[in-house]
């Protein structure tokens, strides 16, 4: 079966979509931030998100280093 995206959290805005990125990362875990363009372009945070996806195989992990305090 092949793997999949799966988004492990949602955000309304850029720099926070980039800082939890930048965490994944430097733990590890690669990532994809999609809809940014479409938060830029329609700043209203009641229905525009920036997600960021994870693999299906590193959803545990993205999660809890996301839930961490640093």
């Amino acid at each position: 079966m092949a793997d999949k995206l799966v988004t492990v959290a949602k955000f309304t805005n850029s720099v926070d979509a980039h800082l939890a990125k930048m965490r994944l990362e430097a733990n590890g875990i690669e990532s994809v931030l999609m809809g940014e363009d479409s938060a830029s372009m329609l700043p209203i945070p009641q229905i525009t998100f920036i997600e960021l996806c994870v693999m299906s195989e590193q959803v545990n992990d993205a999660v809890r280093i996301l839930e961490s305090e640093e």
